[in-house]
């Protein structure tokens, strides 16, 4: 019973989830268990963890920021990140926090990216591949007639749409046709891109809300988010899984950060 109303389909008609569920007069929740605005129930454990688990944010209204330890970083939105993933060339805060005020020196073999700043190795610079997540290995580069290869109307850390607007270089495979001519979205492009914190992957490449994967609904356009042995992966490796009956023993496997790392690997080409 205590997978009804929880805001989750987990009957295929969806009979566990029926419309009285959002009636506060019908709808209570347990103990330990955390009542959303929405009238949605889940458990105390998400409350204040930064991922909007009722739909409508309400369990992440009023929260004060736990304290970091001596080995954690604090991000600009509070969150704690290990202290090792501070200026190492990724984003690991979903404020982008975590590269903002870097000063990395690089060796004379190497190319300094601009944005996030990091080290690249010298013989990348120029060779028809963004290494650099902002593309700037690739900026100011000319073939061997002396032709410029990387004529942008855009701002270093911007990205050049095929119809000359200039967008974040975040928003490349998000997804979202930002560009409006889909070129930010193409096959090719993304296919050379890693996806940032929080989104997941798709064979495709595009890059999706780690929250939207195995929701029933086909968001990657091709499927791939849906497909059973990455759903079974997603409820081993995700915070939000069901209990797992293995030997008569009930075990339940919690958030581990492996599991986008993991499904990433599958669709490596």
């Amino acid at each position: 019973m205590t997978w009804k109303c929880d805001g989750e389909h987990d009957c295929s008609s969806g009979e566990d989830e029926p419309i009285s569920c959002s009636s506060p007069e019908y709808h209570t929740c347990e103990a330990t268990y955390f009542k959303c605005s929405n009238n949605k129930c889940i458990p105390g454990r998400w409350r204040c963890d930064y991922d909007n688990d009722c739909g409508d944010n309400s369990d992440e209204e009023g929260c004060s920021p736990r304290n970091c330890s001596e080995s954690e970083f604090r991000c600009s939105d509070g969150r704690c990140v290990r202290g090792n993933l501070l200026c190492d060339g990724e984003y690991n805060c979903d404020d982008l926090s975590d590269e903002a005020q870097c000063n990395t020196t690089c060796k004379e073999h190497e190319f300094q990216c601009q944005k996030p700043q990091y080290c690249i190795f010298l013989e990348w610079r120029c060779d028809g591949d963004a290494d650099c997540m902002d593309g700037s290995d690739e900026v100011g580069c000319h073939d061997n007639l002396g032709n410029s290869t990387s004529v942008s109307p855009c701002p270093p850390g911007d990205f050049a749409c095929s119809n000359e607007e200039c967008i974040s270089s975040l928003w490349r495979c998000d997804g979202d046709d930002d560009c409006s001519d889909g070129s930010d979205e193409a096959r090719a492009l993304c296919a050379t891109l890693s996806c940032p914190p929080g989104r997941h992957r798709c064979r495709n490449h595009i890059c999706i809300p780690q929250s939207a994967v195995c929701d029933g609904s086909n968001n990657c356009g091709d499927n791939s988010d849906e497909e059973p042995h990455l759903c079974e992966l997603y409820y081993l490796f995700s915070k939000k899984a069901k209990p797992i009956f293995v030997d008569n023993l009930d075990l339940c496997l919690y958030y581990n950060s492996t599991f986008e790392n993991f499904a990433n690997k599958l669709y490596v080409n």
